[in-house]
């Protein structure tokens, strides 16, 4: 390749170069000071590469010589320039795989069955009945069951089962608050215990 076709190459390397950092930086120039910062310069050595490219076309061979020595020193710099070009290509792409599926994720939380699955997933709870049942315990309420062999055996896990039976109105829910109470400080600073409870109330549907 002659002296000529050396400088012009260099230069239209260049030029295609910032025309990717260019069209990277238009998509992005607003993110931050830095950007807008770095968008100007290879706006401004786009401009320069294309007026050399043109230059070199109406020069003679001496001048061409000089020049070519001039462009052999940016070569090693474009070449960075092209693989970083290659880098943000690679990397815009991963944003942009990644944008879609924010989009595709968000739709998928604001669909119907998404709505459908988090409404029965999401079991009512049973504080209020806990706390109002509470509220209602006279002192000592189920003090006699709690000091009870039989409670201290299904708490220490001799027995799975207790079952608090009785008629409508016996204060059994006011009791099993205070059972509750109970366990939940049973359970306090243990790893391996934990209290569960839900109420059943005639007055809930979703209970």
């Amino acid at each position: 390749m002659d002296l000529a076709g050396s400088t012009v190459g260099i230069a239209s390397l260049g030029i295609q170069v910032c025309g990717s950092l260019i069209a990277y930086h238009e998509s992005y120039r607003d993110y931050s000071n830095d950007l807008a910062v770095t968008y100007k310069a290879i706006t401004q050595l786009k401009a320069i590469l294309v007026i050399l490219k043109i230059l070199l076309d109406n020069v003679d061979e001496d001048k061409r010589k000089h020049a070519v020595e001039a462009m052999q020193a940016c070569k090693e710099d474009i070449a960075k320039l092209e693989n970083l070009a290659i880098q943000i290509k690679e990397t815009d792409e991963s944003v942009n795989k990644i944008r879609l599926q924010n989009e595709e994720t968000d739709a998928l939380l604001h669909s119907d069955l998404f709505k459908k699955a988090f409404k029965w997933l999401n079991a009512p709870d049973p504080e209020a009945n806990y706390n109002a049942a509470l509220a209602l315990r006279e002192p000592e309420a189920g003090s006699r069951l709690i000091n009870s062999a039989t409670y201290s055996d299904w708490k220490n896990g001799s027995t799975r089962h207790l079952w608090l039976h009785g008629k409508a109105g016996c204060v059994k829910s006011v009791i099993s608050a205070t059972i509750v109470e109970d366990i939940r400080k049973h359970c306090q600073g243990r790893a391996d215990l934990g209290c569960a409870m839900f109420y059943f109330a005639f007055d809930d549907a979703s209970k």
